[in-house]
This record gives C-alpha cells, sequence and structure tokens, in this order.
C-alpha cells in the first residue's frame, strides 16, 4: 500500500509540473494549498467501503449500500426571491426582496410559496431514488423513529414520513418496532464479489530518458512546439466567447482575462485579434448583434430528461441560428451535434434554424451545417 501513496504523490508532482512551473517552491505553494483535499484513489475491486454523497453516486451500483440519516425534512428551507410589490406607503416600490417562509401563508404571495414547497419535495424524492436504487443485492436505512399519524394527511413532509407510509401501506407497521427488512438475503455473485488480485512489488525508479517515446508527427488537436498549449488556447477562447454579447465586450474580456492571469499581457493582443476573427466574421455577425436576443451555454432540456447545452444561439425576427466552438480535427461526430441542436431548436418552436460549426485553431474556420 505504501507504494500506491509514493504512485501518487509522483503523479502530483508531475501534473502540476506539467500545467505550472516545475520550481520547488511552486510546487510546495500547491501541496499547502490542496493536500487537504487530495486522497489515493482505490480500486472498485478492493475490499473497502467507499463514501460517497447521493450526488457522486448517479449511475453507479454497487453490492450493497448504507443510506444512513435518511431523514431529512421536507418543511426546512429558506430562501428569497424578488416578486411584485405593492404598498401605499411606498408607492414607487415595485418589486421586492421577500423571505420565502410560513409568513407567506395566507398572503398574495402563498402561492409562491406552495411552489417552493413543491420544488424542495421533488429535490427530496430525486435524492431518495438516487439513493435507493444504488444497491444490486442489499439496502441498509437508517431512519428516524416512525410515528403514528393520526392526521393520516399523506403529505410528504419527510423521508421518515415517507418510509412511515409505505410500512404502514404494507399493512406490517408495529407500535416500537425499529427494524423492517423485506427480501430473502440471497447473495446473488457477481463483479462485487470478485477478489481483487494483487502483486506485490517494490517500487523501482529508472532512468527517465528510457522511457522517451518520439511520434512522427503530432495528432490533429496538438500544437508540435507546445502540446497542451492548443487545447488549453482553445478552452480559454471557447469561455471567452461565452461572455462576449458584442463586438465592444472583445477589449473587456480580454482585459478581464489578464487581470485574472489567464494569459500574459503579451498574448492579448493575439487573443483579442482571434477573438474578435469570430466576432466579426460576416457569417456570424448576426450572433454578435446588439439587436439579437442571444443565449450563450444555456442548457435545453428534452422531454425525456436529457439535456444539451450549445454554444451559443441568436434570434432576431424571423431567425434563428446556433453555432458550436470547436478545435483540432475535424469530424463528423460535430456535424451531427449542431444538427441535433437545430433540431431541439425546430422541436421548440423556432423556425428553420440555420447551424454552424466554428473551428477556433490557427486560422477560424466557419462551415455551415443547415
Amino acid at each position: 500500500m505504501k507504494t500506491g501513496y509514493l504512485s501518487f504523490f509522483l503523479d502530483e508532482v508531475l501534473k502540476v509540473s506539467a500545467s505550472r512551473s516545475g520550481s520547488l517552491q511552486v510546487f510546495l505553494e500547491y501541496w499547502d494549498q490542496k493536500s487537504k483535499d487530495l486522497s489515493v484513489v482505490i480500486p472498485d475491486t478492493g475490499d473497502a467501503v467507499q463514501l460517497l454523497t447521493i450526488h457522486k453516486s448517479k449511475g453507479l451500483e454497487f453490492p450493497v449500500v448504507i443510506f444512513p440519516y435518511a431523514d431529512w425534512e421536507v418543511s426546512n428551507f429558506s430562501g428569497t426571491a424578488w416578486l411584485p410589490f405593492r404598498d401605499e406607503a411606498v408607492p414607487d416600490l415595485k418589486t421586492a426582496l421577500i423571505s420565502i417562509n410560513k409568513k407567506l401563508e395566507g398572503t398574495i404571495y402563498e402561492e409562491v410559496l406552495l411552489e417552493e414547497k413543491d420544488k424542495k419535495k421533488l429535490d427530496v424524492l430525486n435524492l431518495v431514488y438516487v439513493a435507493f436504487t444504488r444497491a444490486s443485492e442489499r439496502l441498509y436505512i437508517f431512519t428516524g423513529v416512525f410515528k403514528q399519524d393520526a392526521k393520516g394527511s399523506g403529505e410528504l413532509k419527510s423521508v421518515t414520513g415517507m418510509l412511515s407510509n409505505f410500512i404502514k401501506n404494507e399493512g406490517i407497521w408495529e407500535e416500537g418496532r425499529l427494524v423492517y427488512r423485506w427480501g430473502d438475503g440471497s447473495v446473488i455473485l457477481g463483479r462485487g464479489h470478485e477478489k481483487a488480485q494483487t502483486l506485490d512489488v517494490g517500487f523501482t525508479s529508472n532512468a527517465w530518458h528510457r522511457n522517451l517515446t518520439f511520434a512522427s508527427r503530432a495528432p490533429g488537436s496538438w500544437s508540435a512546439e507546445a502540446p497542451s498549449e492548443m487545447q488549453k488556447t482553445g478552452n480559454l477562447l471557447h469561455l471567452a466567447l461565452s461572455q462576449i454579447r458584442i463586438l465592444s465586450d472583445v477589449n473587456n474580456v480580454t482585459a478581464d482575462f489578464v487581470l485574472k492571469r489567464l494569459i500574459g499581457s503579451d498574448e492579448a493582443e493575439a487573443f483579442a485579434a482571434k477573438l474578435q476573427g469570430v466576432v466579426n466574421h460576416p457569417d456570424l455577425s448576426m450572433f454578435f448583434s446588439e439587436t439579437a436576443e442571444v443565449f450563450a451555454e444555456s442548457a435545453i432540456l428534452t422531454p425525456e430528461g436529457r439535456m444539451y447545452r450549445p454554444d451559443r444561439v441568436a434570434v432576431s425576427g424571423g431567425f434563428t441560428g446556433v453555432i458550436d466552438y470547436k478545435t483540432g480535427r475535424r469530424d463528423d461526430s460535430h456535424i451531427v451535434q449542431v444538427r441535433r441542436y437545430a433540431n431541439l431548436l425546430e422541436a421548440m418552436g423556432y423556425r428553420s434554424p440555420a447551424a454552424w460549426l466554428v473551428y477556433i485553431d490557427r486560422e477560424t474556420e466557419v462551415l455551415r451545417v443547415i
């Protein structure tokens, strides 16, 4: 196991050296800030217990799951919202920041309170569903003490109450009983029961130059001079374009990137020129027009529950268009992706949406797909 810790430490050293200056001082500063949050990754087949949040467990499956503290109260919520406001004492105040709590009951804002309650209930149900469906064999749930509900309202007020209602509907509720079981306890042999095979070997360090391999040419998404720089620059351009509304924003966004040390001051002029090459492109003028309604990286949720996030959508009069930024090698999947965005917009009621791919490499290339 000591070898695992040493390997993990060396991986961190390599990661910092590749992304920053390779000096000892830089690494010590990184380690001082991040070491408390780092942990060694244990193989899934290892004989160990994994501690995960419900959100982190989405899409995963385990033979045995223990769900502690399943006693959340749905009513415990708070927040604020900007709502229309009328008061003769302050006639000019049309909107106010209102606290969402039980004091809104019986007021003109009661509907807002009920809506927030419904959202809270939905959030709780979604989390409970995820937690309850991670186990393939056994699920242990630790909740509050069940109580007999004299009113029997059936309203979801807590996870404990939800489980209590289930027990009662099953007809097995007993006063004072603390443990309930379902199933026959059988074990299903599968991947979760495979014994991890380990090989105990010493840690060997070899001369670094013996591990070098050379490619005859760089892949399409690399810069031969600086392999990681092209991808980094592409990501920064992508981020900057999401913050640009119109042409005049280019210089402000570039200056902000320099201030945040995302780019160097010596890179600012070339960076701004690259952004202007996109914003000023004649085929893309509508996407950066002051008169257009623009949605930058706004999510589209389908009836099936899938989420898509086009890089930029512009709507103006009878025009609707979508663009997606790309770097690196051209691929047919890019065309399929932006066509899907256009089809989603059409299904939402936008008439004949157009679609473009914008490749922001050394030279900006604009490809109209629809």
